[in-house]
């Protein structure tokens, strides 16, 4: 066991120990003397239960937010699966339609594609020759598109 003993001499060098690291640090409004350390003269006991608690308070301060997080009740759940059962009804209904539009689509691109030139289309003009009569649609991708041209070749 160590001796409880402090000399006067072991002071004294602890003192200027103190008085030259506080030179260092001394700003020029500070005391020339260093301050003395505080002794507190409470018991072992009451400062280790104060630090023990400013550690308690510390680790509910962190763990604080994690203890309001809760889980969802029943009421929660249904509700949430009703509103997801009712998006995937809307989803399927939207997929649903656009299937149904793209077979329109492809029915009657290809009823046009396999329909022949009826006579209907077809008038006889006054010279006696018969000529077609194409929609405006048609003109404009007929002037939009050109032939290639076989002059190069």
């Amino acid at each position: 066991m160590t001796d409880r003993f402090v000399s006067s001499e072991q002071l004294e060098e602890d003192r200027r120990k103190r008085q030259e690291e506080w030179e260092l640090v001394r700003k020029p409004n500070d005391p020339e003397q260093a301050p003395e350390e505080e002794y507190d003269n409470r018991s072992l006991f009451d400062r280790l239960q104060e630090v023990r608690n400013k550690k308690q308070a510390e680790f509910d301060e962190e763990h604080k937010m994690k203890n309001m997080i809760r889980g969802l009740d029943s009421d929660e759940t249904d509700f949430l699966a009703q509103i997801d059962d009712i998006r995937s009804k809307q989803e399927n209904l939207r997929k649903q339609e656009e299937r149904e539009l793209i077979k329109k689509c492809r029915e009657s691109a290809s009823s046009s594609n396999a329909e022949e030139p009826s006579l209907a289309k077809l008038r006889p003009t006054s010279s006696g020759t018969v000529k077609k009569t194409v929609s405006k649609q048609a003109q404009l991708l007929g002037s939009a598109i050109r032939k290639r041209s076989r002059c190069g070749r």
